[in-house]
């Protein structure tokens, strides 16, 4: 075969264009998605203010480092969903770029389940340690 009849190139992957019906589904998800992080991010912010400016002649107190912690996890919760969201929505805006897109989307996805999978492995432990130290210390009296 000559080089001047050498089939074209395939499209890439990068190419793949969603149908419409799929494109709508995926943008719904996404503007859902992106409400709900913007909501979580704000609750973030407002536990934030609570941890902080609650009470702070005591200083820190244990309550507010809760309410920090929380607010640090809503922000990442949120900040997450929202970018999920956002490539998302891109999808089912854009023509010839839907697989960046989709997985821009769930590379944010895995950051959030990630943290996720990690908090509840702690809280996991955490229990059961709870459990047996709760057990021993019966024991003991």
């Amino acid at each position: 075969m000559d080089q001047d009849e050498a089939p074209a190139p395939a499209p890439g992957p990068e190419r793949f264009e969603f149908a419409e019906e799929h494109g709508r589904l995926i943008g719904d998800l996404g503007t859902k998605m992106h409400f709900v992080g913007l909501l979580t991010t704000i609750l973030g912010v407002v536990a934030l203010l609570s941890g902080l400016l609650s009470r702070p002649e005591e200083g820190l107190t244990g309550a507010s480092v809760v309410s920090i912690l929380s607010a640090l996890f809503l922000g990442a919760v949120g900040f997450w969903s929202m970018r999920s969201g956002r490539e998302f929505v891109l999808v089912s805006r854009t023509e010839g770029a839907d697989i960046p897109h989709l997985m821009r989307a769930l590379q944010n996805l895995r950051r959030l389940f990630g943290l996720q999978y990690v908090l509840a492995w702690i809280g996991l432990i955490l229990l059961v340690v709870a459990i047996l130290f709760g057990y021993f210390v019966d024991q003991a009296h």
